[in-house]
């Protein structure tokens, strides 16, 4: 496109030139002479751009070159669409993976074990892809915030390898993982049944 443009460019100026001089110069057997001068430069010109024209790659201008077929470009753009919509989904679940992270461990008493975001399905766009459902993994800190470690109570294990957890332990840690589900489906405004909260000893 630049050596079109350079092409075009060259001639305007050495046409204007030309007239330029044919305008100043007087009558006579002179002027015959510049004219044809003239018009020698003109060629001269277009057979240099010429020149450079058969250098460009003529596959560069879609109006010369091969062309694709329309349902070629069309898959194309579907396939790079894909493409796109996919990393912008996995960017955006990583974020919301760092940031449910962030907001369970600072409060000092859980440990984020697992998050599995699970976001709603678009067809285009991805601002439309909200949080669809929560799956949250998490261990009870124990030196809670403070950091002082607390005395570890001996663990039993049931008939088929399950542990249970001493004393009012256990109704404890899913109390607070009721309050943790609450906490989470209100910040995120999902429905309880949408976020899954499991609290592992």
């Amino acid at each position: 496109m630049e050596e079109l443009r350079i092409m075009v460019q060259n001639i305007v100026v050495v046409i204007v030139l030309a007239l330029l001089l044919e305008l100043l110069l007087p009558a006579g057997d002179m002027r015959r002479y510049v004219h044809l001068v003239c018009g020698l430069l003109v060629i001269v010109v277009v057979f240099q751009a010429a020149g450079n024209l058969a250098r460009v790659r003529w596959a560069d201008f879609p109006a010369f070159g091969a062309r694709q077929p329309i349902p070629d470009v069309v898959a194309a753009g579907i396939k790079l669409r894909d493409r796109q919509l996919g990393a912008a989904r996995d960017s955006m679940r990583q974020a919301l993976q760092q940031q449910i992270r962030s907001l369970v461990e600072v409060g000092g008493e859980w440990q984020v074990v697992e998050v599995e975001p699970v976001l709603r399905e678009v067809s285009d766009n991805i601002f439309q892809a909200g949080l669809e459902k929560l799956v949250l993994t998490v261990r009870p800190l124990r030196g809670g915030r403070d950091g002082a470690v607390q005395p570890v109570e001996p663990v039993q294990m049931g008939p088929a390898g399950e542990q249970k957890l001493p004393g009012g332990q256990a109704g404890e840690l899913a109390g607070k993982a009721v309050r943790l589900k609450q906490q989470l489906s209100g910040i995120y405004q999902l429905q309880p049944e949408q976020v899954v909260v499991r609290a592992v000893p």
